[in-house]
């Protein structure tokens, strides 16, 4: 084993949930953004979890009807 080699990253989880009329992306339960549709916050999320996949790391976008693929053409438009 090379003494450079890493320890594998930890995926990244995007999530957007409805809370009072407002759509809510957390990163990994954190705070991200905040929008007024859902079709924002899952476009946010999934612009999101492209740049962190720019980077190697594993990410999925989690949504109130299951787990996005965020590689889609139609999303982060």
């Amino acid at each position: 084993m090379s003494i450079f080699a890493r320890a594998p990253r930890s995926a990244i989880t995007f999530q957007a949930r409805s809370d009072a009329g407002i759509w809510r992306v957390t990163r990994d339960g954190c705070a991200f953004a905040a929008y007024w549709s859902e079709g924002d916050a899952r476009r946010g999320a999934c612009l999101g979890a492209r740049r962190d996949e720019a980077t190697g790391r594993a990410v999925r976008v989690i949504t109130p009807s299951g787990t996005l693929c965020h590689n889609e053409p139609q999303f982060g438009r």
